[in-house]
């Protein structure tokens, strides 16, 4: 009996751990160290993680071609992108989130499902604009070369396994660049 329960709990430990070393290889991306632990707004490699590695390693920024002066004018201004887009996430999440209570409550009306789903729409539509309004700004600032060496030294983005990180668990594909 003793020989069977220690048995069963290597079991478990060998399975737990092969389950771990499983997740971890799929929590890993295959960037060049430039780009290593890059993070854009959107949490892990979400819209901008390349820029915002650029602004913190000189030498990725050099490997891409992008002056001091480049450096510079993006540090002011991916900031302030940054909180535009959580203010955004966060009202496409609450507005989300009221439609959904809305929805799931079996009580609302349709005038009522219809005003939600407008400001969900309204929201997300503001976000998509803040999008272009932010892509416009950075090619004032990167040409379009160095905006495709950025592509190009950044990891692989795309649709693994579901949901990722960030305000609204949404895909890891970037905007900005798409």
């Amino acid at each position: 009996m003793r020989r069977r329960t220690l048995t069963f709990i290597v079991f478990i430990a060998a399975l737990s751990l092969a389950g771990a070393a499983i997740a971890g290889q799929f929590g890993k991306h295959n960037a060049g160290p430039a780009f290593a632990g890059a993070r854009g707004p959107g949490g892990d490699f979400g819209p901008g993680a390349g820029l915002y590695r650029l602004i913190q390693d000189p030498d990725a920024a050099k490997a891409a071609g992008i002056s001091a002066a480049q450096i510079t004018q993006l540090k002011e201004l991916l900031p302030r992108h940054r909180e535009e887009m959580k203010t955004l996430a966060a009202r496409t999440r609450d507005a989300r989130d009221n439609f959904r209570e809305l929805m799931e409550s079996g009580t609302a009306d349709e005038a009522s499902l219809r005003a939600a789903a407008k400001e969900l729409t309204d929201a997300q539509a503001d976000r998509l604009e803040m999008v272009v309004t932010h892509h416009v700004e950075i090619a004032k600032i990167l040409t379009a070369e160095q905006m495709a060496k950025v592509r190009e030294m950044a990891p692989p983005r795309g649709r693994g396994m579901g949901r990722g990180p960030g305000p609204n668990a949404g895909p890891g594909d970037d905007p900005l660049f798409d």
